[in-house]
């Protein structure tokens, strides 16, 4: 199950440029479930348009269709607007492998993206690691692996910039769907 983070009522961050997080969310999952499906995947997304739903009601329609993995899709924003790339964020330890394989691939997928712009290139993984513990509400399901992936962030302008073009989208679409 894909779960374009935020929606309706609830925008999520808005970029740089004024674009609605919710909006790029539904953008790359659209492209991640269009990926899955071609590789014979059965996938079923959250929601398709802009549509709210709570944290609870997303849980529930991850345990009611029997998911074997739950991705939460989001991109970041901080007050600093020099803060960029990409982490996946966990809950249970059995999501911890899950979400190391999708952030090694929204790397691999952010380095030649960034290969002419090096302040940015270096900015790709946090110290830490970029695969973070976390106790999101949307991914403390028992069920299945769960984890919440921040795709880059949209309050650094030139991140944002990259994360409105669709063949940016796509490429983090290919990484999240290489990392299922």
């Amino acid at each position: 199950m894909l779960d374009p983070g935020h929606g309706g009522k609830d925008c999520g961050a808005i970029g740089t440029n004024g674009i609605y997080e919710s909006s790029v969310n539904l953008r790359i999952a659209a492209m991640v479930k269009s990926n899955l499906e071609s590789s014979g995947v059965r996938v079923l997304l959250t929601r398709t348009d802009d549509t709210y739903y709570t944290l609870s009601q997303r849980n529930n329609m991850a345990r009611r269709s029997g998911a074997d993995v739950l991705i939460s899709l989001h991109n970041n924003s901080n007050t600093s607007s020099s803060l960029s790339g990409t982490e996946v964020y966990y809950y249970r330890a059995m999501s911890k492998p899950l979400a190391a394989r999708i952030h090694s691939r929204l790397v691999s997928a952010w380095q030649p993206i960034y290969s002419d712009n090096p302040t940015m290139y270096n900015k790709i993984v946090a110290a830490d690691g970029g695969v973070r513990y976390k106790s999101f509400h949307v991914i403390r399901v028992e069920e299945c692996p769960a984890v919440l992936v921040e795709c880059g962030y949209l309050s650094n302008a030139t991140e944002c910039s990259m994360l409105c073009n669709q063949d940016v989208q796509s490429a983090m679409a290919k990484a999240v769907s290489d990392g299922i």
